[in-house]
């Protein structure tokens, strides 16, 4: 597994302590350049604010492999910063997502709630399913929009943006949750 060439992500939900959400968001920023300092991080986003009802953080920390993400969880600085924790959060949960098995959460499903994966022929075939329309029109509006004279190698990059974006913020949602009977099911 350590020499798993595929990205893996960090989701973690940390559930604030009443009155440290200031100190908190101090100790995210050091944290954060703490693992900005190791090969193979690609950035750390946040996926829920914590609200007045709800004070848990959600956010995903990217490296390129597991080789990387081990580095940075088996680290003296990363330790030194976990170690401070406690005295901010009143719970952690965290879970390790290989891959593009970022797009296939269960639609309405905290990711600390999520006992199941699904299996990656499902993956791959829902995946094509999407993809493959994005490839066939995506390409041809993209060269009308732009000018005449644009270099090929620009307006591949355009397509693959706008291809990536689809996918990640709308067409990956909205296949999982139509294909969320059998991506699922056990």
């Amino acid at each position: 597994m350590a020499n798993n060439p595929d990205p893996v992500t960090l989701m973690i939900a940390n559930a604030i302590k009443p009155g440290k959400l200031d100190e908190y968001r101090i100790w995210v920023r050091g944290i954060s350049d703490a693992a900005r300092q190791f090969d193979g991080y690609e950035g750390t986003q946040f996926i829920k604010p914590p609200t007045e009802d709800d004070h848990t953080v959600h956010a995903m920390i990217r490296f390129r492999d597991h080789v990387s993400l081990s580095a940075w969880e088996e680290s003296g600085i990363r330790q030194q910063w976990l170690d401070k924790l406690p005295e901010l959060v009143e719970s952690r949960q965290a879970e390790k997502i290989e891959g593009i098995e970022f797009w296939f959460e269960p639609p309405d499903t905290p990711f600390a709630e999520q006992q199941q994966k699904p299996p990656k022929y499902r993956m791959a075939l829902v995946t094509l399913l999407a993809i493959y329309p994005q490839i066939l029109f995506i390409p041809p509006l993209v060269s009308m929009l732009l000018p005449a004279d644009v270099p090929r190698f620009l307006a591949i990059l355009v397509s693959c943006l706008c291809t990536v974006l689809l996918m990640t913020w709308a067409v990956m949602p909205a296949m999982t949750k139509i294909f969320s009977f059998w991506l699922f099911r056990k």
